[in-house]
């Protein structure tokens, strides 16, 4: 909707404005029209700036079409190449597969499960997997030939 997308421009831009910068979103847009179909974000979790988490959302009538791997990869260079991460996290809920393949087709790795729990304003999380890709893994799977016949 135009408010909601009105409210993620200017979160952007509140967090775009901070000093040191500990949030960075990216909106996906369709070429051509620029019409927002989601988002993604990478939000630094040390002071060092070493390691970070990134979720990503898509509208379900957009889900199919490589937009979130898309965009998971761009977040991906902008945290590795530009900022100098070492390591990003992700999580997704266990039953949430298009997530998940998303990760595994950027070579995340599996790290652990994470039981059902609280979360904020009384909202109960369920199973969730932790992923985690390194800076040294990234930079092998792009200078990687792809693997034909598996």
């Amino acid at each position: 909707s135009q408010p909601r997308s009105e409210a993620f421009v200017d979160g952007c831009m509140t967090a775009g404005a901070e000093d040191p910068r500990r949030e960075y979103d990216l909106g996906v847009a369709l070429r051509g029209i620029g019409r927002l179909i989601g988002s993604c974000g990478l939000r630094l979790l040390d002071d060092g700036a070493k390691r970070a988490d990134i979720g990503f959302e898509l509208s379900p009538d957009y889900w199919g079409n490589g937009y979130a791997t898309e965009a998971v990869s761009a977040i991906l260079e902008l945290g590795f190449d530009r900022i100098g991460l070492e390591e990003v996290e992700a999580r997704c809920v266990v039953a949430n597969r298009r997530s998940a393949n998303v990760l595994h087709r950027l070579d995340f790795s599996e790290a652990e499960r994470l039981p059902v729990g609280p979360g904020l304003g009384g909202f109960t999380w369920p199973e969730r997997i932790l992923f985690r890709l390194s800076r040294a893994s990234w930079r092998e799977a792009r200078t990687s030939p792809p693997c034909h016949g598996d």
